[in-house]
């Protein structure tokens, strides 16, 4: 006779064995992994299943030739077809690049480490699309990402561009790309085998992949969106103004980047600089373009990545970049953003401290990721004609830049004031102004939509002095926060609501989703040149007006300062408080203090 004792047990048995069942039954649903049948052969990619949403995932499409032997600077090629059936679970490659080793010591930069093999085979993309809009050619929106690296770094391999978050949480299907960096995706001669923007034709060609084969993965191939950060947001730029690019998306999202900053693009003169510098490097001949190239083709690939910052100096220098090559980008800067025919909506904007992560990496002596180094007014002035170095400025103009932004800040620490102009300046001259005179340019013809990532999460890995530092809106955008375990409920909040704009604008053009994402939130204003209004994303995010000091100081840098001259007569030398420049500007040259005192009734 059976006792409560002897069933427990037994249902206990019965009850494991059902699970196991299931269990096993799960496992047998999910073997068959998704095969698509693509214009260049059938790939084989895996199934998932994230926050119970089945996600078809894959990893490594090739869509280009492999750029390497004589093919190494060369524009992509269209890839053959394959045949039989490709395997595409797993991350290939990242493409060709140095290894510095400079974020290694630093905890907060893990997610920024390159993990692939790193090798010139890596014209590679990426796709995550939820399994029911295949089946049910759901026709979603793809999001198209293009990572950033200063165009001599980075790869669509990163833990922090998993795009199974985002394409879960908004239902869309999310794209990456890989596009070759450094010398091998920039290097610009007078050859064929050379000729310039490789690495932005590599994006160009993946987009027309993505395009050509996306209804087959249940997307629209009308309902295409860019977005990316850094040099991958200069180059969503490039693709919004390019012939070649500008039809083959609906609309753009462009972060912390853009066409028209001073780091944007090069001339085919700076480039070709750079390429003899690099071949003094390798001691290559350099009479003739064909001499270089001839001798850079029969360079080991490691070397080649080390030798492009061969003599290379200053704040942020970056050896080679994108050129008006007449082919892929056809006008200059402020002539492109002018062109009225182009009719393409944009989401645009910029972090509250563009400038720290850069200080940190460039300056570590004196912005030190533990502890605190004093920072003085003979150091200042050192770093901040380091920082714009591109600029020769008087002494009276770099008083004149520690006066302005000085204004803005109110502590008794003098190296917090110090650190704090260092940073603004920094991220003002490199991304803010160029994105607001971007937004006012295009904003005549399109459909702009700005703001700026003001959020610092409590948990934030770096130093509290960085604030929201450069990259720091990525990690909100692609949905990480809410389903990592760390993330407090504010990274959550904010998360949902970044995700939200940005995937409600790649849908609709519109990032308010009708009035608004949440309701108890302000909506997001269109910015105008006449109200030049932008969404300040933060806890509580709210629209900002333009008379704020963030506009004034871009009037500053191109209006002002050009304008401020040497004293003609000798200022008394000693020690002297920067802080209060206003007196000295009275003393010297009564005209322009006239200006500066018309500048801060705007500003203020």
């Amino acid at each position: 006779m059976l006792n409560s004792a002897n069933i427990l047990p037994i249902r206990i048995m019965e009850g494991l064995k059902y699970i196991l069942i299931i269990s096993l039954l799960k496992t047998l649903v999910h073997a068959e992994d998704p095969i698509i049948e693509t214009t260049s052969g059938k790939i084989n990619g895996s199934t998932v299943v994230v926050q119970n949403v089945e996600l078809d995932v894959f990893l490594g499409i090739p869509f280009a030739k492999p750029p390497v032997g004589n093919l190494r600077f060369r524009r992509p090629e269209k890839i053959e077809r394959w045949s039989g059936i490709k395997e595409t679970k797993e991350h290939v490659a990242a493409c060709a690049q140095y290894e510095d080793g400079m974020l290694d010591d630093i905890p907060g930069a893990d997610p920024w480490k390159i993990k692939a093999d790193i090798k010139e085979d890596c014209l590679y993309l990426n796709i995550w699309a939820p399994t029911e809009a295949r089946k049910s050619r759901s026709n979603l929106t793809t999001m198209i990402w293009i990572y950033g690296g200063g165009f001599i770094s980075g790869s669509s391999t990163l833990g922090e561009y998993d795009g199974r978050w985002l394409a879960v949480s908004q239902n869309i299907i999310v794209a990456s790309l890989n596009y070759r960096v450094g010398p091998f995706g920039f290097l610009s001669l007078n050859d064929e085998r050379a000729p310039g923007n490789m690495g932005l034709l590599d994006q160009n060609l993946a987009i027309k992949w993505i395009r050509d084969n996306i209804a087959s993965f249940g997307g629209d191939p009308d309902k295409l969106t860019l977005f990316g950060e850094s040099a991958g947001a200069a180059s969503v730029s490039m693709h919004v103004i390019s012939p070649m690019s500008r039809n083959l998306f609906r609309n753009a999202i462009i972060m912390s980047g853009t066409y028209n900053a001073d780091w944007g693009i090069n001339s085919k003169e700076g480039n070709k600089d750079r390429a003899k510098e690099m071949a003094a490097f390798f001691k290559c001949p350099t009479e003739s373009d064909k001499q270089m190239l001839d001798c850079f083709l029969n360079a080991d690939a490691k070397n080649i990545s080390l030798g492009q910052f061969h003599n290379l100096n200053g704040f942020l220098s970056l050896p080679f970049l994108p050129i008006i090559d007449n082919y892929f980008l056809q006008a200059k800067p402020n002539k492109a953003l002018q062109n009225k025919a182009i009719k393409k909506d944009v989401l645009i904007g910029f972090v509250k401290n563009e400038g720290s992560l850069f200080l940190l990496t460039s300056f570590p002596q004196y912005f030190p990721f533990q502890g605190t180094v004093p920072i003085n007014n003979s150091i200042s002035h050192k770093l901040m004609k380091e920082v714009i170095e591109p600029v020769q400025l008087n002494p009276t103009q770099l008083d004149s830049i520690f006066y302005v932004y000085g204004s803005n800040i109110y502590s008794s620490s003098e190296t917090e004031k110090y650190r704090y102009v260092l940073d603004q300046v920094a991220g003002d001259t490199m991304f803010k102004c160029p994105t607001i005179e971007f937004s006012r340019e295009w904003s005549t013809h399109s459909n702009v939509y700005m703001y700026s990532f003001d959020y610092r999460s409590n948990v934030s890995p770096w130093p509290e002095w960085m604030g929201s530092p450069h990259g720091s809106d990525i990690y909100y955008v692609f949905s990480r926060a809410l389903y990592t375990t760390n993330s407090s409920s504010e990274d959550k909040e904010v998360s949902e609501l970044m995700s939200s704009y940005f995937a409600n604008f790649s849908k609709s053009g519109n990032p308010n989703n009708g009035d608004c994402v949440d309701c108890s939130n302000e909506p997001w204003s269109k910015f105008t040149q006449q109200s030049q209004k932008y969404f300040a994303i933060d806890k509580k995010p709210k629209m900002k007006n333009k008379d704020t000091s963030m506009y004034s100081v871009c009037d500053f840098w191109s209006d002002l300062l050009p304008k401020l001259k040497e004293p003609s007569s000798p200022v008394p030398s000693g020690s002297q408080n920067i802080w209060t420049f206003q007196g000295r500007i009275l003393t010297t040259f009564s005209s322009i203090f006239f200006s500066l005192v018309l500048f801060w009734n705007i500003l203020c």
